[in-house]
């Protein structure tokens, strides 16, 4: 019985220690959901945790069409290892798809999107 219960125990530490190893974003600009009314210069997703930015991808598309808009490379923001950053060129009105990759430091990944709106 004894025996059991470490063994419960241990495979509760490994998930836990498993679910604290992916970055998930703590902000992002712009925000989900939300209404601008001029297109962002950037989109700039702030992670809880350092990102390898040359194994990770943000994309944005039209929410009419699943093809990636045309975009600068991401990159880590300037001191910020924990931020990615995506130039964006001029974005016509309407609703855009933003589809993340996150690889943190640790060698995890996470996925993730969200939309949001040029009116």
């Amino acid at each position: 019985m004894n025996y059991l219960k470490i063994c419960l125990f241990l495979m509760l530490q490994l998930c836990i220690t498993s679910i604290h190893a992916h970055a998930f974003i703590e902000e992002a600009q712009p925000k989900a959901g939300e209404e601008l009314d001029v297109s962002p210069k950037v989109i700039e997703l702030t992670y809880d945790r350092e990102i390898e930015p040359a194994l990770s991808r943000i994309e944005i598309s039209s929410m009419t069409s699943d093809v990636p808009i045309k975009t600068g490379k991401v990159q880590n923001a300037e001191g910020a290892s924990n931020k990615l950053v995506l130039p964006v060129f001029q974005l016509e009105r309407g609703r855009y798809h933003v589809n993340w990759f996150a690889l943190s430091n640790d060698g995890h990944q996470t996925i993730g999107d969200y939309s949001f709106t040029i009116k």
